[in-house]
């Protein structure tokens, strides 16, 4: 076997093995606006570090949402097993701001008393648990106990998509009050009971304040099949000998 060749067969097992071991769960999404037909796409990742579990919510959209229906509002994941979640807190991902319909940067009320966690969530998404900014399926701020509102906070119910996320690109449509969260939210919790990511599942995002489209995330290889990929070039290499 060449140099060459040993280089390659050191880059794929190192790739393989990244995939098969990394502690990072990501879901990408993409779709296609229900109500006017613009292109969504968000991603999610989730990680659990002992007992805190951290999700992270991107809309990766590349154009400004053109209507308010386009707007990121919820998450929504199965876990395999029952848990107990607590100290819950919602906050601006590091480089995300909150938004005006113009660019520019805003303030308003703690993101802890307008994004909230539930479950179960019922028909169209049926999923153990959900993250949301609206009222559309049970996401209502107007004060709810600690399991729908982060840390018991006592917000007013968002309308039109407000705290709800857009893209990096911002948004053109809507009232110029409205705030938004621009680019990211990251979520944590204190978690009993083991939860691991490979414990997590199933993950669907909603647009709009009354759920306009719902995507489910995208498929990816699972890690053994990543694994039996990188075999399979290994073979490959050998055979280049």
């Amino acid at each position: 076997m060449n140099h060459y060749s040993v280089s390659r067969l050191a880059m794929i097992v190192a790739l393989s093995t990244a995939a098969i071991s990394a502690h990072a769960l990501t879901f990408t999404f993409t779709g296609v606006s229900g109500t006017n037909g613009q292109n969504l796409s968000a991603e999610a990742t989730f990680t659990v570090s002992g007992s805190t579990l951290t999700v992270v919510l991107t809309n990766t959209a590349t154009e400004a949402a053109s209507d308010g229906a386009n707007v990121l509002d919820a998450i929504y994941f199965d876990v395999d097993g029952v848990y107990s979640f607590s100290n819950g807190q919602a906050a601006l991902t590091s480089g995300s701001s909150l938004r005006k319909k113009d660019g520019s940067t805003a303030s308003g009320n703690p993101l802890n008393n307008e994004w909230m966690f539930d479950g179960p969530k019922g028909a169209p998404v049926n999923r153990d648990l959900g993250i949301g900014c609206t009222g559309w399926l049970d996401f209502n701020t107007n004060a709810e106990t600690f399991d729908r509102v982060f840390h018991g906070g006592t917000g007013s119910a968002g309308a039109n998509d407000n705290y709800g996320l857009i893209p990096t690109a911002g948004i053109s449509a809507g009232n110029g009050s409205n705030l938004y969260a621009r680019n990211s939210m990251t979520f944590t919790f204190t978690v009993s009971g083991g939860l691991t990511e490979a414990k997590i599942s199933g993950a669907k995002v909603s647009y709009g304040s009354g759920g306009q489209t719902v995507i489910e995330h995208d498929p990816v290889p699972e890690p053994a099949t990543l694994a039996v990929l990188g075999l399979g070039a290994l073979g490959l290499i050998r055979r280049r000998k």
